[in-house]
């Protein structure tokens, strides 16, 4: 079987996005109609050993399959296997842990830092200013599969509360 680098491909059929199914796929009208267009890539990832991961066109299910839908047809890449997979071209991977409905941050200008302040004496009756309280590290952003094995993790610690809101907050970003 030949095969393709999936740079090579994501050059010519596009950046593609990661599809979470939540249902069967033959009742999954997005990936059926990427089906039928040519565009379904399954991603066949290797948990345990040292092989690499790899992609075929198509769908093929499987235990660790994931699936990308690209924009363009991937038809000229049908009967080979996908080598190279770089997580870093898949579109919309990374997401953050933010309340749904949270404003994020303004972007724009940023702050001029303030001047140096000179020391002034400090008479023996005034206490020192409290030290600033540092600020909490920004939550860490996890792909999609980190979020899945995770909910997979609270299920077996018997905590399926904690894994559907983790589920259903996945369900409002993508839905």
């Amino acid at each position: 079987m030949k095969t393709a680098r999936f740079a090579q491909i994501v050059s010519k059929a596009g950046k593609p996005h990661l599809h979470v199914t939540w249902q069967r796929p033959e009742k999954d009208p997005d990936l059926q109609r990427a089906i039928k267009s040519g565009r379904l890539m399954t991603l066949h990832r290797t948990i345990k050993g040292t092989k690499k991961d790899y992609a075929t066109v198509g769908l093929y299910v499987g235990a660790h399959a994931q699936f990308l839908i690209f924009p363009k047809s991937l038809k000229p890449f049908a009967d080979r296997r996908i080598v190279g997979i770089d997580y870093d071209l898949i579109a919309g991977e990374q997401l953050s842990f933010a309340p749904a409905g949270a404003a994020e941050p303004k972007k724009g200008k940023a702050r001029k830092a303030a001047a140096p302040r000179t020391r002034q004496p400090v008479s023996p009756a005034a206490e020192p200013p409290a030290a600033p309280e540092p600020e909490p590290p920004p939550p860490p952003k996890l792909t999609a599969t980190g979020e899945i094995e995770q909910a997979l993790a609270e299920l077996k610690a018997r905590k399926p509360t904690a894994a559907r809101k983790r589920l259903e907050h996945w369900l409002r970003v993508f839905g």
